[in-house]
């Protein structure tokens, strides 16, 4: 029923078989190899504009918020680190809560945009490319949240925590400790 082929020259069938297992191995490690958010410095950025839609949330949206340049470290610092996610890229169908624009001193422009994923990570995209803050089995969610949000916890709903260091910049009020404005 099945034939044996013999090959002519089992040379290039070990040469072939050998490139071909390569190929497959270098392929599995760049799936597997996340790229981060090619995000700039603060020291990089000229301008940063916020807009949040957060009104479902109890707090009023805004529309081109001008950050002072001295927080661009601490939005930056919250987008950090991070690495290419598909589950980021699932997270997308869910509400955008904000976008933020960034202008920088060479004049090149990036877009970020979060959206709404439950208590996640922050799933957020950069001019179109998915992103997960901290990454895939990153062992420092808690002191993060600590360091960026004053919240104890690993598990938090970060795109909200986002949000709210947002609107307390632009707003000047921390919307965890003063009622929102009717």
């Amino acid at each position: 029923m099945w034939r044996y082929v013999r090959f002519r020259h089992p040379l290039l069938t070990v040469l072939a078989s050998i490139l071909a297992l390569g190929l497959t191995i270098v392929w599995h490690l760049n799936s597997r190899t996340s790229a981060s958010a090619d995000l700039p410095d603060a020291a990089e950025v000229e301008v940063m504009e916020v807009s949040l839609r957060v009104h479902e949330f109890g707090l009023a949206d805004v529309t081109n918020c001008r950050i002072d340049e001295k927080h661009f470290a601490t939005v930056l610092d919250c987008l950090k680190p991070s690495e290419s996610s598909a589950f980021a890229r699932e997270m997308t169908v869910f509400p955008n809560m904000g976008e933020i624009r960034i202008r920088m001193k060479n004049g090149r422009i990036r877009r970020v945009d979060f959206v709404d994923a439950g208590k996640n990570p922050l799933c957020f995209m950069v001019d179109g490319a998915a992103f997960l803050r901290g990454g895939h089995d990153y062992p420092n969610y808690r002191e993060d949240h600590l360091r960026l949000y004053k919240l104890p916890s690993e598990a938090i709903d970060e795109a909200l925590s986002f949000a709210y260091k947002l609107h307390e910049i632009c707003t000047g009020r921390d919307p965890m400790r003063e009622p929102p404005t009717p």
